[in-house]
């Protein structure tokens, strides 16, 4: 999965790339690139063993139909090296 900045001039990373996803409130679309990023980071395996969640839950939450507990998606990226931030609207 590519991700198209909005603005093409700044390299993004994978939290600012997710970051903009939540932003937009594309929720199916965000947890499709966590996904990914796990898949590609440490493996789905490996995250499970880390975070002890299920195998077949990380495959399911990790989705674009995904509807993952706060308790996961904050394991989930806590292993990836990221975590939630809550802020104001602008």
């Amino acid at each position: 999965m590519t991700f198209e900045p909005l603005r093409p001039d700044v390299q993004w990373g994978p939290a600012e790339q997710l970051d903009s996803l939540l932003a937009a409130g594309d929720i199916g679309e965000f947890f499709a690139a966590l996904g990914e990023h796990a898949r590609t980071t440490l493996g789905i395996a490996k995250l499970a063993d880390n975070t002890k969640l299920n195998r077949t839950a990380l495959y399911d939450a990790l989705s674009r139909d995904g509807n993952p507990r706060l308790r996961s998606v904050t394991a989930i990226l806590r292993e990836l090296g990221m975590r939630l931030s809550i802020q104001p609207m602008p």
